[in-house]
């Protein structure tokens, strides 16, 4: 309707002057086009989004603390270990502890400073993660990773973003999670890719290629993901080792170099930059 009104206005104004009318009306949908196609490609770029004609902050925006479900902590030039499962992996008792170990946190976030939220974080991330990554790994059932045609999707979508958004390191596909330690790049001058957008191109993609395989619709990833800020070389070594060994923690292999969804870089050392 405002379509309409809009293109009636644009009549009366124009007067009986067809031409002079139609060169108006191509000239203010050139612009509408314009506008909006600048808003899509910044959309892209994980700075805007577009949206009924509106241009809007987006979600993907680098932030240093943000929350969801989970508490999550990305400072500048850090190398993150991320765990992200498939949507089924977790039933609803499982998610309602999740979300009651979260709410308590935030209850213990409220009272301490900044210097403090760090610790605190990470003392939640430590307590969390083992119960959270045991349970994945004790379920059986509809371990679609399993399949060779959708461990290699998410591999090669991991590969592509490498240089692009963040270095990679290493990860390890799970038959219903996968592990990835990475650090993500300086975009700007002053700003780097965030988690949630990386972690949204991947999902968004193989989600979308996964499920024309299996011949289904609706959600093939858990919305959000775990991610650790590691902090030193120690820590980072750690991380790498239980990448390689979770399949054997899990009882599916011997050796972890059996393992077909297991990778780490060669010269990590390179991008790493970590306090020993």
């Amino acid at each position: 309707m405002a379509v309409a009104n809009r293109d009636l206005r644009n009549q009366a104004d124009c007067g009986t002057s067809t031409s002079t009318c139609q060169v108006e009306k191509f000239r203010e949908g050139m612009i509408f086009f314009a506008i909006r196609l600048i808003a899509v490609l910044f959309s892209q770029a994980g700075s805007l989004l577009y949206f009924n004609g509106v241009i809007m902050k987006s979600k993907f925006f680098y932030k240093e603390f943000y929350k969801r479900n989970l508490p999550h902590y990305q400072p500048e030039n850090g190398v993150f270990f991320i765990t992200t499962c498939l949507a089924n992996s977790l039933p609803p008792k499982k998610l309602k502890e999740i979300k009651e170990k979260k709410n308590d946190f935030e209850q213990m976030l409220k009272q301490v400073s900044k210097s403090q939220k760090i610790i605190v974080l990470q003392e939640f991330h430590n307590r969390y993660f083992k119960d959270f990554d045991d349970f994945l790994d004790s379920q059986r059932n509809n371990c679609w990773l399993s399949q060779a045609d959708l461990r290699n999707i998410i591999i090669e979508n991991l590969f592509y973003w490498n240089n692009l958004k963040y270095y990679l390191f290493a990860f390890c596909i799970m038959p219903n999670h996968v592990h990835i330690i990475l650090k993500p790049k300086l975009k700007s001058s002053c700003s780097y890719e965030s988690l949630s957008d990386i972690m949204f191109s991947m999902k968004s993609y193989t989600a979308n290629e996964c499920n024309k395989i299996l011949d289904r619709n609706g959600s093939f990833w858990l919305h959000e993901s775990y991610d650790h800020y590691i902090r030193n070389a120690d820590e980072f070594d750690y991380y790498v080792d239980y990448v390689q060994q979770n399949p054997v923690k899990a009882g599916l292999i011997k050796k972890w170099s059996d393992w077909k969804g297991n990778w780490i870089a060669e010269n990590y050392l390179t991008y790493l930059n970590l306090p020993g």
